[in-house]
């Protein structure tokens, strides 16, 4: 299944755009092949002031629901940036933890 095709099958959408980095960092780089994606927090990158959604520890101010989504945010940006890199996410082989 085409990955695009998937994650809207999972009735995620993967945002338009790419969050602002919040500190002095390149949040993608391509080298050759490879393309290294920063650390992700879960900010809107619709809104103007990219806010952050979520803040706190799991199991104290956010609750395991909340984390979840918060980890859905982070991943759909982190699409949404290597997205914007290469286009089209077919091209990707592997993704490297």
């Amino acid at each position: 299944m085409v990955p695009e095709k998937k994650i809207e099958s999972l009735n995620l959408v993967i945002p338009i755009g790419k969050p602002k980095a919040l500190g002095s960092y390149v949040p993608i780089v391509n080298v050759n092949d490879l393309v290294f994606i920063s650390g992700q927090l879960p900010t809107d990158i619709n809104s103007p002031s990219n806010d952050l959604k979520f803040r706190g520890k799991v199991g104290k101010q956010i609750s395991i629901e909340d984390a979840q989504l918060a980890c859905k945010i982070c991943c759909l940006n982190a699409f949404s940036i290597l997205k914007s890199l290469i286009g089209d996410l077919d091209k990707v082989k592997r993704i490297v933890k």
